[in-house]
């Protein structure tokens, strides 16, 4: 009786830790679908950003290159104006406005040869961002493939362990069928723990040696300190 006791719990708790992992890993499985597709979309997002920056850039630049060519034609306007300016005071004034021109095409011409070296830098970073968004949608599909094959072959195996659970659970003796199935519905899969070095497998507390030498007689006991069912790792 006290190596039929101590086997059945031992097995009870296998496979019911086991079909907890199994559910774990069912319910995870939409999880891990939702996160391959949020990597999918961060990548994206990503390389569209990079692709938005280096549009805006080209924009900019376009800009630059219309408002100097419209500054040069306003310079070679003002030094065609030279010719007629009658007095000190106008050609100064021309000159001034010359000078201008002159600095705000150099200051445009830099924008533009700065703006050019960012654009090839950025645009060099494209290719590898694609490539992230290219891995991440094969990732995705390889676990759309595998995933199916999964998740089906986890619940064939809980069917399996659930069937197995259900007739190991039908040999629990009606002597301590109450305790038992109360100790269920209170802990889950967690109800049992194995008598380890003499200590409780769950809350690690030691077992006196009158517990240990209930456990041997066979019956079915409680840890003292976190309530769970004992059982002996061991006959």
């Amino acid at each position: 009786m006290a190596s039929a006791i101590n086997t059945l719990l031992r097995e009870i708790h296998r496979i019911r830790l086991h079909l907890r992992e199994l559910h774990n890993e069912i319910e995870n499985q939409p999880r891990k679908h939702k996160a391959h597709l949020a990597r999918i979309a961060k990548n994206e997002q990503t390389l569209k950003d990079a692709l938005d920056q280096i549009k805006s850039l080209k924009a900019a630049n376009g800009a630059r290159e219309l408002q100097m060519k419209s500054t040069a034609q306003q310079l070679q306007k003002f030094e065609k104006q030279m010719s007629d300016m009658k007095t000190p005071k106008e050609v100064e004034a021309k000159e001034t406005e010359i000078a201008s021109a002159k600095l705000n095409i150099q200051a445009l011409e830099d924008s533009i040869l700065s703006a050019f070296t960012d654009i090839e830098e950025k645009t060099a970073k494209i290719p590898p961002l694609e490539e992230q968004v290219k891995k991440a949608k094969a990732d995705f599909a390889k676990f759309e493939t595998e995933s199916k094959e999964h998740l089906e072959k986890l619940q064939t195996e809980m069917k399996r362990a659930e069937a197995e659970l259900k007739s190991v659970d039908s040999k629990m003796p009606e002597a301590i069928r109450g305790q038992y199935d109360r100790l269920f519905k209170a802990h889950g899969p967690d109800a049992l723990a194995a008598v380890k070095d003499r200590s409780c497998g769950n809350c690690h507390t030691a077992v006196t040696a009158q517990n240990l030498h209930e456990l041997v007689q066979g019956r079915f006991i409680y840890c003292n300190s976190c309530g769970r069912g004992l059982y002996l790792m061991e006959d």
